[in-house]
């Protein structure tokens, strides 16, 4: 028998109001203006802070911005709690990139980072490439980039296009693998070998997370934006 489909979504917080419940629904993520958190400073080792780094709330999405030398890189996350009982996280999202995301973008990057009851963090980050010219990279059981495959290239300019990634828990082992990633309608499977991402024991993260982050990076000096709407988490 299919498990029944634990889908949870968060009302908007009004800054100043209090804040709803959830009700049966996704985890809208960026309807949670409270829970924006932007790192502070430089996000690459050994590489330059970012001399801007925004995300900037609109009716129905939001829109992250980077400038700065380059390599330098800015990051910006939501969180929301893990629900119980499940094990399996579609991320979906539209993405808009602008027309400077191409020449000064090193990679678009979105990552699902998940924390157990035990504390421990599972790495679910993905980025497409744009050196690469459009391919899909995951984190290994290592850490490392590693590239998929899929190379669907970059996110046409100031088009919306359609993302989902598939992942799959198996908590009593401790391992997270990601098992798909469409955009714009292609699916693609990830291989067996590279589907099993990084995990750390006694993070010392807040257990029972699920976070959502959007990292963007310079490849040279300058600056592009790059516009996300309808971020999504379905859980089962």
């Amino acid at each position: 028998m299919l498990k029944k489909l634990l889908i949870f979504v968060l009302a908007l917080a009004v800054v100043g109001a209090r804040a709803q419940k959830f009700t049966a629904s996704y985890l809208n993520l960026e309807q949670m203006v409270a829970g924006i958190d932007l790192a502070p400073g430089n996000i690459n080792p050994g590489g330059p802070a970012p001399s801007s780094f925004t995300d900037e709330i609109w009716n129905g999405g939001t829109t992250v911005s980077v400038s700065g030398p380059a390599y330098a890189a800015g990051l910006s996350k939501r969180a929301v709690a893990l629900p119980a009982g499940v094990s399996q996280f579609t991320v979906s999202y539209q993405t808009r990139a602008s027309q400077a995301s191409a020449r000064y973008s090193q990679a678009n990057e979105t990552d699902l980072m998940i924390v157990d009851g035990a504390g421990t963090l599972y790495n679910g980050s993905t980025r497409l490439d744009n050196q690469e010219g459009g391919e899909w990279q995951i984190t290994n059981a290592r850490g490392a980039w590693v590239d998929t495959g899929f190379k669907p290239g970059l996110f046409p300019a100031d088009t919306w296009v359609q993302v989902s990634v598939v992942y799959q828990a198996n908590w009593s082992a401790s391992t997270l693998s990601v098992v798909s990633i469409a955009q714009g309608g292609q699916v693609f499977s990830i291989p067996a070998a590279l589907a099993s991402v990084e995990t750390m024991a006694n993070s010392g993260w807040q257990k029972n997370l699920l976070d959502v982050q959007l990292q963007e990076t310079l490849v040279v000096a300058g600056s592009y934006t790059r516009d996300m709407k309808n971020i999504n988490i379905a859980c089962q």
